[in-house]
């Protein structure tokens, strides 16, 4: 009866981890002993809490300057390294913007409406072996509205950008600025660092260092062109690049993300497989199975690849962790799936991964933990559109928990 449950869901529920941004939604169904009615997951909530609004006297013509800070940990307590760079991802531009002092903080400003950040290198392109292009990830826009005067989201400069640190050994966590709400002073809190060890992956595949100089002209072409949410274009010029060089694994990804945005799945997934086949450490065709196997309710397949992709890359996606987390949800794997949702709330403050993470502890038993992340989810987004069911899966387990 569980099992028809979640295909019935499934089928009902129109968004999904591959079409979500950070906080993707996906199907969960109600563990047994709460209640026999599939929960839904909510739609596109904050992930952050930024601080204060500082009002601003400025006119709407002139620049206003952001100030941004925050601070650098790493995931195992260990001491930080030395020189660690912050830089700024929006769209296909990479800058490091500043550098953290020995304790780990940093802040920098920016001007809105000009380009005038400190810069002490800068690179073009992205990171081509993540799903950053893709619709299936990244963190291009969200729902939500704008209060107190905020600026329009298309006309936020920070729409298409996210934070990260730079340091060699070690891989980061992304931060999206884009949901600052127009606050000029903006504390975007951590940002973690993992030391790499040997049998982890990468976003970039060593064989993109082999393109020769057309094919990867062509490539840079479609990473634009996907950047700017031209997808048949971007296939297009994906297309010629592995023409030139079919190893180029990166490429085949690309190609594999402008697909999906298409529509052509099943193409897609042809294309991931065939980077993967160039590149087994290579993480973004991993992710991408993965959330194309999740929407057409293939658990145990999509917690194969996530499984996988969270192992090779820890911090590069709250995204695969969610999504790997629905996975092993749904196939009975509770302990995973715990693993896995805290894996998101590592990286992010996420009301949606605190509701399933009640929903997790209460299928493991552990009525009283799960009670306590449902009324942090409440607590969180009081107006979401599973407050009402979280309240009642509390009231279910209150009695069992002793509270």
């Amino acid at each position: 009866m569980k099992l028809a449950l979640r295909f019935l869901f499934l089928a009902a529920v129109a968004p999904s981890c591959l079409f979500a941004q950070k906080a993707p939604a996906a199907p969960v169904t109600a563990p047994v002993g709460t209640t026999g009615a599939p929960i839904s997951t909510p739609s596109a909530p904050p992930t952050s809490t930024p601080a204060p609004t500082t009002p601003s006297n400025s006119t709407s013509n002139s620049p206003r300057p952001i100030f941004i800070s925050g601070r650098i940990m790493t995931d195992d307590g260990s001491p930080q390294p030395i020189n660690i760079n912050i830089q700024t991802v929006c769209s296909s531009q990479t800058r490091t913007v500043t550098r953290a002092t020995l304790n780990g903080d940093f802040q920098f400003q920016w001007a809105v409406g000009t380009t005038a950040i400190f810069e002490d290198a800068s690179e073009s392109g992205r990171m081509p072996g993540s799903s950053s292009v893709s619709s299936s990830s990244g963190t291009n826009s969200t729902a939500g509205g704008s209060g107190g005067g905020a600026p329009s989201r298309m006309l936020d400069p920070m729409v298409n950008c996210d934070l990260r640190a730079d340091v060699s050994g070690y891989t980061s966590s992304r931060i999206g600025l884009y949901d600052r709400e127009g606050q000029e002073i903006f504390d975007v809190g951590t940002i973690t660092l993992h030391r790499i060890s040997a049998d982890e992956g990468r976003v970039v595949s060593i064989l993109s260092l082999k393109a020769p100089k057309d094919a990867k002209k062509n490539f840079d072409k479609g990473t634009v062109l996907a950047a700017a949410k031209k997808p048949a274009d971007a296939a297009a010029s994906f297309e010629k690049a592995v023409a030139s060089y079919p190893d180029y694994a990166d490429a085949w990804l690309g190609l594999g993300q402008a697909l999906v945005q298409m529509g052509s799945k099943e193409e897609a997934q042809g294309d991931f497989k065939k980077a993967m086949a160039l590149d087994d450490k290579l993480v973004g065709p991993w992710q991408e199975l993965g959330f194309l196997a999740l929407d057409s309710g293939q658990w145990e397949e999509s917690a194969h690849y996530l499984d996988h992709a969270v192992k090779l890359d820890p911090l590069g996606s709250a995204k695969a962790w969610y999504c790997d987390a629905v996975a092993n949800y749904n196939v009975g794997r509770y302990d995973l799936a715990e693993r896995s949702v805290r894996g998101v709330l590592k990286l992010e403050r996420n009301p949606r991964a605190q509701y399933l993470l009640g929903l997790v502890l209460i299928a493991r038993k552990d009525y009283k933990g799960g009670a306590d992340a449902l009324r942090e989810y409440v607590g969180l987004w009081p107006n979401g559109e599973d407050s009402e069911s979280a309240k009642k899966q509390i009231s279910r387990v209150e009695g069992r928990s002793g509270n």
